[in-house]
């Protein structure tokens, strides 16, 4: 009878568990917008269409980046032949190929649309497994869905969710590991042990940085009590368990070093350009009260709830001691080495962009306060929590419904940043309520400034809108429903028909969006011309043949809209002489293909300041 009971509450909890992934994905594509908002998203789907279209890591259909942006804030550096590589991680840019394939052979959708899927699939899946790890902890499912809900709807989380950034994928790594190590404790075995290891690998292949914070989990993983008939034992497990943990990371660590090795000769050189300022020399005290304290990019401004943490961090150290000396060490290594960074504040960005990894793990410690609120009959108290739960959703919407870019070059126009290093842009916002990006995004708040898909200055997309808010309602009350339901049995056919008909929700919610969501750019728009001169060209097109642009400012609509098979290298307007690096690019593409076709935007033929163009001639 117990473990009828207990396979009960496990059923229960899984299909929980599932339907909240919907749920979240849902929301999450409510928020969808399906562009690229900066050039860090850029460069990350660069290397996505690169590998997935020519088994390459080059990022050349961008090399205009490397002229037309400062030296501090280029994403990419030359490589040993003269290609340009990117200079961040490869994990995100590897994982999306599957979606960017979908998207190549399915026609009316677009490439990079189809591909930003990823990120809310990513971000539905970590409030999977923070909902898991609270239940693993002890804690009943209504408090681990609280908490779930709290992580995915109340945290920057929630518009992190609409960029292809690496933030999200490692907040899901990070997290994912310490679930598996919590996964190890209750009952040891080398499985739960490599899986740890896997996330971590996987963790840092997307952001080099986390490798800083494999030492706090190999640190947990042996203060683990262990229940073995001699120390003997005990100490040969422990060895195993650790292997176990650092196998996956080393292997990562040796591809990513011959990764660099091929790219650039050296197996430590990625690409950041220290000599330009890419380094870690923010003083640290200036850093610390950005990230926490600051109205321009305090974490505590844009996600209220985790104020909470101050008080339920306590509770949670009570209880769960070991999880909580991880969680917290985790919380200030990573907070420590970005308030160092020189460009802490991420960019442009909605609040502090390098802390969105931390954002499940503070939100978990509020699984004890959630639960002694709720048991308790202090209204104020539940009042409290609740105000603070939809303040920080409001938030969440208000970040999502406007590109934030817009406020951030706005406040650029008014305070100029340092012509020969962007970055050093250090706002009044910094210290002056008045500027705080959240007040000027309020501001923009309108459908002329709308950064959803389903909403624009003169359109509204009711048929998306009703299915996306419709899937939102159904998994809801299917959530509701198996709450009640308790320790009710759920036999694995009605569980098996509860995943098929969430997986087919998901994939035609996506599928439908996508669809409705492309315009296609021979039926009229900015970029038509662009467009018939692409589909010009592959209808002429010989074998062997490429293509350079010179239109930096139209980069995503190739990104978008071009299924053809030629490559192509984007070259920035320059003035003769061109520079080596231009000239190597050239000479590259010239060896590489039998015929080039040239593509300009906004630049008449024969124009003296088009440089290319003269050298190709």
């Amino acid at each position: 009878m117990v473990s009828n009971a207990v396979k009960s509450h496990k059923d229960a909890d899984i299909a929980v568990a599932f339907c909240l992934f919907v749920f979240l994905f849902a929301c999450y594509m409510l928020a969808y917008s399906g562009q690229l908002h900066t050039i860090d998203e850029v460069v990350r789907f660069a290397v996505t269409e690169s590998i997935a279209r020519r088994g390459q890591f080059d990022i050349n259909q961008i090399a205009w980046s490397q002229w037309a942006l400062s030296p501090a804030t280029r994403q990419g550096s030359f490589g040993l032949q003269g290609n340009v590589f990117s200079k961040k991680g490869i994990a995100l840019s590897l994982l999306a190929v599957p979606l960017y394939w979908i998207a190549l052979t399915t026609p009316q959708v677009g490439l990079v649309q189809t591909t930003m899927i990823f990120s809310p699939l990513i971000t539905a899946l970590t409030g999977v497994v923070v909902f898991s790890y609270a239940c693993r902890l002890g804690y009943s499912p209504g408090i681990g869905l609280a908490t779930a809900l709290a992580f995915g709807l109340s945290t920057i989380a929630w518009v992190y969710s609409k960029f292809f950034l690496d933030e999200p994928l490692s907040a899901l790594t990070l997290f994912l590991a310490a679930y598996f190590l919590l996964r190890f404790r209750s009952k040891p075995h080398p499985t739960e042990s490599a899986l740890a290891g896997l996330s971590l690998g996987l963790a840092v292949a997307t952001k080099t940085t986390n490798l800083a914070l494999v030492p706090i989990y190999v640190l947990y993983l042996i203060l683990l009590p262990w229940q073995t008939e001699n120390e003997q034992q005990e100490k040969s497990w422990k060895i195993w368990s650790v292997l176990l943990l650092l196998m996956p990371v080393i292997i990562v660590c040796l591809l990513l070093g011959l990764y660099n090795r091929v790219r650039f000769g050296n197996l430590l050189t990625t690409g950041y350009d220290f000599g330009a300022g890419e380094t870690f020399s923010t003083p640290l005290w200036l850093g610390l009260y950005g990230l926490l304290f600051s109205p321009y990019k305090s974490i505590f401004l844009y996600s209220p709830i985790l104020l909470a943490c101050l008080v339920s961090f306590p509770l949670f150290f009570k209880r769960h001691r070991r999880e909580g000396w991880l969680l917290a060490l985790i919380v200030i290594a990573h907070l420590l080495l970005f308030a160092k960074w020189y460009m802490w504040w991420g960019g442009f960005a909605w609040g502090p962009r390098f802390l969105v990894p931390l954002t499940p793990f503070l939100a978990i410690t509020l699984a004890p306060l959630i639960e002694g609120v709720l048991a308790r009959r202090s209204l104020p108290a539940k009042l409290a929590l609740a105000a603070l739960a939809l303040l920080s959703t409001v938030l969440q919407v208000l970040g999502a419904s406007v590109n934030f870019v817009l406020y951030e070059v706005k406040l650029r126009d008014i305070f100029p940043a340092p012509e020969i290093n962007p970055a050093l842009y250090d706002p009044p916002a910094l210290y002056d309520l008045r500027y705080a990006p959240i007040l000027g995004q309020m501001r923009l708040l309108s459908r002329e400034y709308s950064d959803l898909a389903w909403l624009g200055p003169d359109w509204i997309d009711l048929p998306v809108l009703v299915f996306t808010l419709g899937l939102i309602l159904l998994s809801a009350m299917v959530v509701f429903q198996l709450m009640r339901q308790g320790n009710k049995a759920l036999d694995g056919r009605r569980i098996a028909i509860l995943v098929v008909i969430g997986l087919v929700s998901v994939v035609a919610l996506s599928g439908f969006s996508l669809r409705r969501y492309y315009r296609d750019p021979l039926q009229g728009g900015p970029n038509a011309g662009y467009m018939q001169a692409l589909e010009h060209i592959e209808a002429h097109a010989q074998p062997g043949d490429g293509i350079v642009t010179i239109t930096p400012y139209q980069h995503d609509f190739p990104m978008n809209h071009y299924r053809g098979r030629l490559p192509i290298l984007g070259l920035a307007q320059a003035d003769p002489p061109l520079e080596e690096g231009m000239v190597t690019l050239l000479e590259g593409a010239l060896a590489a293909h039998r015929r080039l076709w040239l593509v300009t935007a906004g630049i008449q033929p024969a124009d003296p300041t088009n440089g290319v163009e003269e050298w190709l001639a």
